[in-house]
């Protein structure tokens, strides 16, 4: 299977294994109403205002952590930024297969389109968010057994983003190597950060985690209390940092790269938010996915370092 890291199924009679109960036919066409419902469904920019647009794509559906850390992601950026009503989620989980749209690279282009159809794609913003397995040869898994499912590249996400026509990108992906998408994504109106850099592993990925330690600094930690996306990102690389020196693992070096352009754009956008709010931080948030467990309920198991490729 390549250098992407899978779980193993040596424990797991035939009749114990679930995924035996997929039907790829029933998946299969289910997928073009499900995804389109799902596109059209977005609301519309509003013309007073630059609007944010989350997009999550948990593409591999065997490791629980990045089915939940999306959710999570969905509901702090509907309730602390705004993005009710303009997220949507893509996800590879025996939990939502029948519901909603699969993770993998056709229906990433169609909610790409779909955003840019409803967004003013001169002035809203795009922040996608991808958890996965990623490999050395910076290819993030996209996998939901049975079904045979292509790889996400650097050069496709590229080209999906450039055809849908979005000009402000937030970029951020958790995964092992994953900092060998910057130099695909880079540019003055993108941002992109990466759980580690082109060549490091990062941490995190575990059934009993409710996050990754990339996802948990960005989404438990730095933007559940931040306002500016940009100071949080900031704020979430010291934070893994000082976990990986308390677990004493190797450093993921996670890689931030900022377009000169989309900076000063975030920080319009920052504060729009805080005038929403009428403050600068420490906003709790009421999480309304019941799937989801509120913020300060959420532990992760101390001594346990899982590799997150």
């Amino acid at each position: 299977m390549g250098t992407f890291w899978y779980a193993s199924y040596d424990d797991i009679t035939e009749e114990e294994n679930p995924y035996d109960k997929v039907n790829n036919e029933d998946v299969f066409y289910q997928q073009f109403e499900m995804i389109h419902s799902l596109r059209d469904g977005l609301f519309e920019e509003r013309h007073d205002k630059t609007d944010l647009y989350f997009l999550g794509f948990s593409s591999y559906a065997t490791q629980d952590v990045f089915y939940k850390e999306v959710k999570y992601a969905q509901a702090l950026m509907d309730s602390r930024f705004d993005t009710s009503g303009r997220s949507a989620l893509l996800i590879n989980h025996l939990k939502t297969y029948e519901t909603e749209p699969l993770a993998n690279s056709h229906n990433l282009k169609i909610m790409l389109d779909g955003i840019s159809e409803h967004m003013n794609i001169e002035q809203d913003i795009l922040f996608l968010y991808l958890t996965s397995h990623g490999s050395k040869e910076h290819n993030l898994s996209v996998d939901f057994w049975p079904l045979n499912l292509n790889d996400l590249t650097p050069e496709l996400l590229k080209e999906h983003l450039d055809e849908s026509g979005i000009k402000w990108r937030i970029i951020v992906i958790s995964s092992c190597y994953s900092g060998g998408y910057i130099k695909h994504l880079e540019d003055d109106n993108t941002l992109v950060f990466t759980a580690s850099a082109a060549d490091k592993q990062s941490f995190g990925c575990s059934n009993e985690n409710e996050f990754t330690w990339f996802g948990e600094a960005i989404f438990k930690f730095a933007l559940n209390k931040n306002a500016s996306i940009v100071d949080g990102f900031e704020q979430a690389k010291i934070y893994i940092q000082d976990k990986e020196k308390l677990e004493k693992v190797e450093s993921s070096q996670p890689q931030l790269s900022i377009g000169k352009n989309i900076e000063s754009k975030l920080r319009q956008y920052t504060a729009e938010i805080e005038k929403k709010h009428n403050q600068t931080s420490s906003i709790e948030i009421a999480l309304k996915n019941s799937d989801v467990k509120k913020a300060e309920e959420i532990k992760t198991p101390e001594n346990t370092v899982i590799l997150n490729n």
